[in-house]
């Protein structure tokens, strides 16, 4: 049987209907770090799980049907609510190319640089399509790179330190994530009373 995370299943229920499928997929998943995706097992026990919680309504079946029909054999990023089959029958929120190119790391830098290339993905910046949304960044990072939310977060804030990244001057929490080395071209078309927050300004 596999192990079901109380905290997990407290997440969702708390959410509620205001989860999508591939967040509850990709909540799952980043709790279950021991390889790239989850397995059916596992995520059978936890749609069980949910479906017999007394004050919690949750089909189950209509959960599964719902990710099979999601599910797609693409490689690269397909769309949102896309499922993507991995080898041995796993699945997960995100391409297999992007976990065969960084799974398991913890750049976040990589990330920035790599996710900014991706057809169809929304980046940090419209007109220079640099950069990265803080929230899909910390996503990405932790179900990749296989470590907790608040992990992602720690990695993101010390590379700022190091100069590695900058975010937005505005502190939105969806703020965007620049690699330094492509922010220092985005300043100088960037109007100067918008600057890019340096990793120093925020404390």
């Amino acid at each position: 049987m596999p192990d079901i995370s109380d905290s997990v299943v407290a997440e969702i229920e708390h959410e509620g209907e205001a989860m999508t499928t591939t967040d509850l997929l990709a909540l799952i998943e980043r709790h279950h770090p021991e390889t790239a995706g989850l397995d059916r097992d596992t995520l059978d026990a936890y749609a069980q799980r949910l479906s017999d919680e007394r004050d919690y309504a949750f089909d189950a079946d209509a959960f599964r049907t719902t990710v099979e029909d999601a599910l797609t054999d693409a490689t690269e990023w397909a769309d949102d609510g896309a499922i993507y089959r991995l080898d041995d029958d796993r699945i997960s929120v995100y391409p297999p190319a992007w976990h065969d190119e960084l799974g398991g790391s913890t750049d976040a830098e990589a990330y920035v640089g790599y996710l900014q290339d991706v057809d169809g993905l929304p980046t940090a910046s419209a007109d220079t399509d640099l950069g990265v949304p803080e929230r899909e960044l910390e996503s990405v990072l932790s179900v990749v790179g296989r470590i907790s939310r608040a992990e992602a977060r720690t990695v993101i804030e010390r590379q700022r330190e190091d100069d590695r990244l900058v975010e937005d001057a505005d502190q939105h929490r969806n703020a965007g994530v620049y690699r330094s080395e492509d922010a220092e071209g985005l300043r100088d078309t960037t109007d100067s009373s918008q600057p890019l927050r340096d990793e120093n300004a925020h404390r």
